[in-house]
This record gives C-alpha cells, structure tokens and sequence, in this order.
C-alpha cells in the first residue's frame, strides 16, 4: 500500500452494476472509499430472479458465489491489515493498457476510460486471486492471504485498489 498525490491511474467508468457515479466529464471530482462501490452494490440491491428458469438459477448461484468469495476476502483483509483499502469501498484503476483489457469486459454497457489525478492510497494487487470457478473456503482464503500479500502471478491481471480524491483529467 503507498500513498499517491496528484498520480496518474486509469479507471473503466461504466453504466453496469448500478454505478452511482454515471458518465463522468473531465474535472468530476469523486471521493472514493467511504461508500459502498459499484461492484459490491450489485449484491446488496438486486435478486435474482430464478423461478422455472435454469439458466437464471445458474447466474443465481454464481452470483452468490461471487459474493461468499468476496465476503472472504474482506475477512481476511481485516486479519491481515485493516487498514489496506477495501473492495468493498475501493475504486479499481491501472495503468493504461490494463484498462484497455478491462474495458473489453464492459462492452455490452456504456462505458468510459478515464485517466485520473488520485491523491490517496493505492494498493497494488493481482486479480488472478480472485478469478476463476468456485473452489473450497479453505483455498479462498490462501487465495486471499496471497492477494492482500501483495503477490503477483499475472502482470497482465494486476490492478490498484484506491481509496481517496479522483479528479478526472479526460475522458478517453
């Protein structure tokens, strides 16, 4: 974890998971790490609806998988330093060409690349920890211990996590 002023990162803006931030314009100002982000609201404001619909019950169940996973990685986030900014809260950035990669995930929404100023802390970390099929608890949680470790496996899957002042710079 490092504290960053005025340091360029790079974040994928879009209209999916109930986002509160909506399209941005250069000079919007966020404050990050207070409430809870996009990602995480989707688990505390939607249902999934699964009646006589297969396929929505697997989305149902992969959805709540998601979620036990990242309950986990709070937990152990909290063990190890609670200080280190949360997924929960956090605002995902990287560099340019990560953001290029990530922004391929959002396509089927509006979406954005921002170049941002951020003052705060950024912590670096490897999604690769937390990708894939579900897996037992036990191996979630050494997956957790690597990641807020600060190990990295995957330079093309490292991201930031960032809590503090976001000025957008442009819109890209």
């Amino acid at each position: 974890m490092k504290e960053v002023v005025n340091e360029i990162f790079y974040h994928c803006n879009s209209t999916s998971n109930q986002n509160p931030y909506n399209l941005l314009s250069e000079g919007d100002i966020l404050n990050i790490g207070k409430t809870i982000n996009p990602f995480m609201s989707s688990y505390e404001n939607q249902v999934p609806n699964v009646i006589n619909n297969k396929q929505a019950l697997i989305s149902a169940v992969t959805f709540y998988w998601h979620y036990a996973r990242e309950t986990i990685f709070e937990e152990e986030r909290k063990n190890i330093n609670e200080n280190l900014p949360s997924r929960f809260t956090s605002l995902w950035v990287g560099d340019y060409e990560s953001m290029k990669d990530w922004k391929m995930h959002f396509e089927h929404n509006k979406v954005q690349l921002l170049e941002l100023s951020l003052t705060g802390v950024v912590f670096k970390c490897d999604a690769t920890f937390v990708e894939g099929n579900p897996i037992p608890l036990s191996k979630v949680r050494e997956n957790a211990n690597k990641y807020w470790g600060g190990h990295v496996l995957d330079n093309k899957k490292v991201e930031y996590l960032f809590t503090g002042k976001a000025k957008v710079i442009k819109v890209l």
